[in-house]
């Protein structure tokens, strides 16, 4: 029997990085992929418009209290930051990059929760972070961070507030990045870590079969959060059931022993319910969740070659 592939110009869909942004009026989703593209998706029942053209993009994030104000990373273009202060409709380069950064790779970028401040952690050891408040005319090395490369996350409601995290230890900025301190040891040098939407200074963890951690960002207390979860492989928040509420967390990993899936907490990480069945599984799916902000029970996962994946719990 001959076996012949039919189909020309497949590419898989992988997607490498999104992030739900909260406002009115905010899209569901900005993404990445890898090699190809991204997207703003404005309408989930509506399939959006290319962004970028071909570039391989490695991170994007968004100001938490402005959504029109979006930064990306590249690693395969001269620039390798890119910016827009209209919700991803125009796109322009940095001005310059830190000096003896242009070889780096396109690493990671985050903004200060007004969208005032970029930090960017360009990929390879012994490069440091640095920030800028002028789009990329002047840069500075944030000071208190090693040489090697650091995880980033930006408070959601505090605009001077900045963590760090790299080769097992937790660091904090009250400078919008200017000055780090040691905030906690975490003791391990992979994992995935999501700052709560809506509230100062809460930070939580997912610490692979550590399971999931919820970090004080205000005095550094690193609590395990619940037996039951017995892996985490990526975290995540949307939008509280109910008013007044805490927001929903999300987990890609396995509680109860119910299995590997997706899984919601509605009580701060106490009790897990698992809101996917085995019918349900995407095959390669990337370590990345997230809740939207604006719909309640609608979660995002991302997969390795079947683009994103959208869900919602039923009621």
């Amino acid at each position: 029997m001959k076996i012949e592939v039919a189909v020309k110009g497949l590419e898989e869909n992988a997607i490498f990085d999104f992030v739900s942004p909260k406002g009115d009026g905010a899209p569901a989703l900005y993404s990445i992929m890898g090699d190809l593209d991204g997207f703003k998706h404005q309408d989930v029942d509506t399939a959006p418009e290319s962004l970028f053209g071909e570039l391989k993009c490695t991170s994007i994030d968004t100001a938490a209290l402005d959504y029109n104000i979006v930064v990306r990373t590249a690693s395969n273009d001269d620039k390798r930051i890119f910016y827009s202060t209209d919700a991803a409709e125009t796109w322009q380069a940095v001005s310059s990059l830190p000096e003896d950064t242009e070889a780096s790779g396109g690493g990671q970028a985050v903004l200060s929760a007004d969208g005032k401040v970029l930090l960017w952690a360009p990929a390879g050891a012994g490069k440091g972070v640095y920030r800028t408040e002028d789009w990329g005319k002047t840069w500075t090395l944030c000071e208190g961070l090693s040489s090697s490369s650091s995880m980033l996350e930006a408070d959601k409601m505090n605009p001077d507030v900045i963590y760090a995290a790299n080769d097992g230890v937790f660091y904090k900025s009250t400078d919008a990045g200017k000055t780090f301190t040691k905030l906690a040891d975490i003791l391990v040098t992979s994992f995935d870590m999501d700052a709560c939407p809506d509230t100062e200074g809460d930070i939580w963890l997912a610490l692979g079969s550590g399971g999931v951690y919820y970090l004080n960002g205000n005095d550094g207390t690193l609590t395990r959060i619940s037996d039951s979860v017995t892996q985490a492989d990526a975290i995540g928040l949307g939008k509280a059931k109910n008013d007044g509420d805490y927001m929903a967390l999300y987990i890609l990993g396995e509680a109860n022993g119910d299995g590997y899936g997706v899984y919601q907490s509605l009580d701060k990480g106490v009790t897990w319910t698992r809101i996917n069945d085995d019918t349900e599984k995407w095959g390669n799916v990337n370590k990345n969740i997230s809740g939207d902000p604006k719909v309640y029970g609608r979660v995002y996962v991302s997969t390795n070659g079947r683009g994103i994946i959208m869900g919602n719990v039923a009621e």
